[in-house]
């Protein structure tokens, strides 16, 4: 098992469900599926958290139209309301207007309970953090249909070729793990496996 610390920023949202909700069928037996749900998530991804649980409640019983399930369809959405960039900002412009007023150092630390010197290591580091390159932590389900249509075109390249070329697509940094655990859940991690797949699809 491996474990990951992902710092959520200001209007991002984080969904947490069961396959019941990709699972969730209709009279047809046809699946709401991860293509809707991604959808769905496109098309009320800037609402609250309250509004995207409704909307999305409301596009599953018109797929389903009363169809029995056969499991719970549960789901938690969670949305940042606050960035680390936001609460840094009203800090700093709170320690300058203090400053201006005439408060020391120790005065302004006492009011707002903080440490200048903290506060001014924290902002530092935010401003290196700008610098650096976003790197993904997931693949969304359109950037595995292109993966999947890169190794269609060339199933004898390698796990770092495919990395580079999404990564470039997407004009962001994609950790070569993300590519390698996708082909091992797909069963694709060798040459062979792919040239098959490549195979099949020509």
């Amino acid at each position: 098992m491996a474990e990951e610390n992902v710092k959520l920023q200001k209007d991002d949202l984080l969904l947490i469900y069961t396959d019941g909700v990709t699972e969730a069928m209709n009279g047809k037996r046809e699946q709401f599926g991860e293509q809707r749900f991604v959808e769905a998530v496109k098309k009320y991804g800037k609402l609250t958290s309250r509004e995207f649980i409704s909307n999305l409640e409301t596009e599953l019983k018109n797929f389903t139209q009363g169809y029995p399930q056969n499991d719970d369809i549960t789901l938690v959405a969670v949305k940042e309301k606050k960035s680390e960039n936001m609460v840094l900002n009203k800090t700093g412009k709170s320690i300058e207007k203090l400053k201006k007023a005439g408060m020391t150092g120790k005065e302004i630390e006492k009011k707002l309970g903080i440490k200048i010197d903290v506060f001014d290591k924290l902002n530092r580091l935010r401003k290196e953090k700008g610098k650096v390159k976003e790197t993904i932590k997931f693949l969304t389900f359109e950037q595995k249909k292109d993966l999947m249509k890169f190794i269609i075109e060339k199933p004898e390249e390698s796990i770092s070729y495919y990395t580079q070329q999404l990564s470039a697509k997407y004009n962001t940094s994609i950790d070569t793990k993300l590519i390698k655990n996708e082909l091992k859940r797909t069963y694709l991690s060798t040459v062979q496996a792919r040239k098959t797949y490549a195979q099949d699809r020509k």
